[in-house]
């Protein structure tokens, strides 16, 4: 009778750990594949298009009555102006157009160290950087000039670790899950 109750112990928990497992491995691939989806999506965005798009749920929004007849009209004048630009940026030739990113990103910069929010030697760094990818980009499609885990507002591998460490204190995932998802972004 013992023998037996050991053998489902052991089978049960070798059932209960290779479910974990398999549920770790899962959930792994899984976010592997949203994420390699999320970048490919990026790269293949066509502004028009989703500029369209937002003029679409615009017209939408006005026809359920969430929001009126002007707000409707002044967001779509704003939308076909952006249009309007990106549509001259595309006539540009080549030479022209690393010419102007170049040049309204210099503006940036130096818009932000007369504001103090960077010193001259960060902003010119950052320029460096900058002008280097853009003599590489070959023109087509639209250039992805974030270095991978970085954003606008810090480092992204921080909030990601932040928001692990929150589903992990909250119970929504294992520690070791978490643990398999940093060392994935690695």
């Amino acid at each position: 009778m013992k023998i037996i109750r050991v053998a489902i112990i052991v089978i049960a928990v070798t059932v209960l750990m290779s479910t974990e497992v398999s549920a770790q491995q899962v959930t792994k691939a899984s976010t592997e594949q949203s994420i390699k989806q999320q970048e490919e999506n990026k790269v293949n965005i066509d502004p028009i298009k989703s500029l369209e798009d937002k003029k679409a749920e615009l017209q939408k929004r006005l026809a359920e009555g969430k929001i009126t007849k002007e707000e409707a009209d002044q967001k779509t004048a704003k939308i076909n102006e952006i249009i309007l630009k990106i549509q001259d940026f595309n006539k540009l030739s080549l030479q022209q157009k690393r010419d102007k990113l170049i040049s309204e990103f210099t503006m940036h910069m130096n818009k932000k160290v007369q504001e103090g929010r960077l010193n001259q030697n960060e902003a010119n760094t950052k320029i460096a950087s900058f002008k280097e990818k853009i003599n590489n980009w070959d023109g087509n499609g639209y250039p992805m000039f974030h270095e991978k885990g970085k954003h606008h507002s810090g480092d992204m591998k921080e909030k990601i670790k932040n928001t692990l460490s929150a589903a992990v204190k909250d119970g929504k995932i294992t520690q070791k899950q978490a643990d398999a998802l940093m060392e994935y972004f690695k």
